[in-house]
């Protein structure tokens, strides 16, 4: 995205429910967020129908973990919402 973008877009997503954590980063990505699903189909569709209608993301780079060794409360601490 263009960095006058990053504002607006990282603004669009603290709005979203999957997202809980949104921060604006140096280096090689702008914007980086965590995020909680139920599945794989519904991180399909966040990345590729929710994420990927936002004006100004270009591309997206995803990293899943397999196993958190140690959450003092941080990102990732958070139950994700039963969708019943």
């Amino acid at each position: 995205m263009e960095p006058s973008e990053v504002n607006d877009v990282s603004e669009q997503l603290t709005h979203l429910t999957e997202v809980h954590y949104v921060a604006e980063t140096t280096g090689a990505y702008d914007i980086f967020i965590w995020i909680a699903v139920h599945s794989p189909s519904e991180l399909i569709t966040f990345l590729r129908s929710t994420v990927g209608s936002i004006t100004g993301v270009i591309r997206s780079e995803t990293f899943l973990n397999l196993e958190i060794k140690k959450n003092a409360n941080g990102p990732g601490s958070w139950a994700v919402p039963d969708p019943s």
